[in-house]
């Protein structure tokens, strides 16, 4: 960190002595104003870098300028550790070119090219958007091309390689309703094309099908990986370059329009939406449709399904939307989740209390009680609340309920994992609800950067974004202890959590925040044959003492009383 810093100021004494910067209006050079942002000009006022601030005045994301054209953008969390680096050129034709780059080592590869072309004069709002995947410069399966236009319906292309990345060899043509708008979220599909490689049309087809995934994905079907995570939230961004990696596939059903594995749901390959007015769809793009927000685009689901699902290797997502207060859909995402055997559940929401304002009917409360306890193999995470409130003396489902498969998560002040936390990291957020009996275990909640409607990237904040960053931890784990039970998983989760004080800890069940390094170790351990206790303790003896703690025998003394105290053992 203090190098980092000592990057940053150096930077910008070099900058200042070239350019001589100081603070300037951006109305100077015809750009809208950005609130929480401040503009740079040298000597001649022209503008050279622009800064958009987090609410602590540390800077968020970091644009250059080189004779009035973007060049460069930088994202850093909320710690002023850098999270993205991109290169901007712009063509003589008006396209522009974006390239990310790798930051661990920096810059020695490229992560995502991004070509955006004018079409026909229309703005780069409406544009060609190429996306180009490589690791380590080998492409991936995964490219994309989207057109928008608006003088007619909207037109979205879509191209799918073969295997080898080296030519596509089928495409999509898709239709949209409202032609005015630009964002593929706000807008219906009525229709669409598949066409061969050369664009030959084969087939057309309804937006309710009939047709498969062979008809969309061609060679290049993702291959099949068991669902891990099951995401209930206010509506996701599909073809988000964060998520499309990790969606499941649901082998017993197809987009044909028929509900072929019989569970009153059609074609819910990814998932399903019921709005709040009862209308169903297997889209679940983002929208918040329940009564008290219709059709109020966010990036809520979006955000957090990233959060959830970022880095599986042995796992895919599933997601469902719209209105998860009602009784009958809740019923049937329990049933999708025990008959595809998900293992965990993210529920970053809150009902309140029966009776209470803005909750729902008393029958919601049921469904979402037994939505948790007739999945007892399956470890659900549940968001502590932004209402800075005690949830021991003032109870909000589903966090309040205590059943053995459930943790609930509160957020600390912090944007992401520290690897070696210490006492000035794990503090908790102003906002986030806590418990010492309804409230497990902390993570970072403020601040905290994934991905965002319009294939944006960008921080939000939230008990809501704690959740999935801890359930991610324990998906994770389980896809390398597999045989690991669940109830065993969540007990070395909160067990290994890092404990600032232990005469004053954090107001939660394990008393401190996520570790994942001693985690991760405690779970070897626990295979090797320890106890859930004695790996623990073990892996506490392995990897480096942090603040706060001691391997003192008093020390151990206390951990232990502390754990009986908390019935963790």
């Amino acid at each position: 960190m203090f190098r980092r810093i000592l990057v940053l100021f150096f930077t910008f004494i070099f900058l200042s002595k070239v350019y001589a910067l100081s603070e300037c209006e951006p109305h100077t050079f015809d750009i809208e104003p950005v609130k929480n942002t401040v503009y740079w000009c040298d000597d001649s006022n022209q503008l050279i870098r622009a800064d958009k601030l987090f609410s602590n005045g540390n800077i968020s994301t970091q644009v250059q300028y080189k004779d009035g054209k973007i060049v460069n953008r930088k994202v850093f969390n909320i710690d002023q550790e850098q999270t993205f680096e991109g290169d901007i050129e712009e063509l003589d034709d008006g396209s522009y070119i974006t390239t990310k780059y790798s930051l661990a080592p920096f810059r020695s590869y490229i992560l995502e090219k991004t070509h955006k072309l004018n079409i026909e004069g229309k703005p780069l709002a409406q544009t060609l958007a190429r996306w180009v995947y490589e690791v380590n410069g080998n492409n991936s399966q995964l490219k994309m091309y989207i057109i928008y236009k608006d003088n007619s319906n909207i037109i979205q292309w879509k191209g799918f390689y073969n295997k080898e990345g080296s030519e596509i060899i089928k495409w999509a043509q898709f239709f949209y309703d409202n032609p005015n708008e630009t964002q593929s979220h706000n807008v219906k599909l009525i229709h669409f094309n598949i066409l061969d490689g050369n664009k030959k049309l084969i087939s057309t087809y309804k937006s309710s099908g009939p047709y498969t995934l062979e008809d969309l994905y061609g060679d290049s079907i993702p291959e099949y990986k068991p669902l891990g995570i099951v995401v209930v939230d206010s509506g996701y961004e599909t073809d988000h370059q964060l998520l499309t990696p990790y969606w499941y596939i649901n082998p017993l059903e197809s987009f044909d329009g028929i509900d072929n594995d019989n569970n009153g749901m059609i074609d819910d390959v990814y998932g399903y939406q019921v709005s709040g007015k009862g209308e169903e769809s297997s889209n679940i793009r983002e929208v918040f449709s329940t009564p008290s927000a219709e059709n109020d685009v966010v990036s809520h689901g979006t955000h957090v399904a990233a959060l959830a699902a970022h880095g599986l290797k042995n796992w895919s997502l599933a997601a469902f939307a719209g209105d998860y207060t009602r009784q009958d859909y809740l019923e049937r995402i329990g049933n999708f989740i025990q008959d595809h055997q998900a293992r965990f559940v993210n529920m970053s929401f809150a009902f309140g209390k029966p009776g209470g304002p803005m909750s729902p009917p008393m029958e919601a409360f049921t469904a979402l009680e037994n939505f948790i306890a007739e999945a007892p193999n399956v470890l659900f995470f549940a968001a502590a609340g932004n209402d800075g409130l005690d949830i021991d003396q003032h109870i909000s489902y589903p966090a309040s309920y205590s059943y053995e498969n459930l943790i609930v998560i509160g957020a600390l002040k912090a944007s992401q994992w520290q690897d070696v936390p210490n006492i000035e990291y794990s503090q908790v957020a102003d906002f986030s609800s806590i418990g010492n009996k309804s409230v497990d275990i902390f993570a970072p909640g403020e601040d905290v950067v994934s991905a965002l409607v319009g294939y944006q990237e960008g921080p939000l904040s939230g008990t809501s974004m704690a959740t999935p960053k801890a359930l991610n931890v324990a998906a994770r784990a389980s896809g390398i202890y597999p045989d690991i039970t669940l109830s065993d998983l969540k007990k070395i989760f909160l067990l290994s959590a890092y404990i600032p004080d232990l005469n004053n800890p954090l107001p939660c069940t394990s008393g401190g925040l996520v570790y994942e390094q001693r985690f991760m170790e405690s779970l070897k351990n626990f295979t090797k044959g320890y106890s859930h206790k004695d790996s623990v303790l073990l892996a506490r003896k392995t990897l480096p003492v942090l603040e706060g703690e001691s391997l003192e025998g008093g020390y151990l003394k206390e951990l232990n009383l502390f754990w009986s105290k908390q019935n963790l053992l």
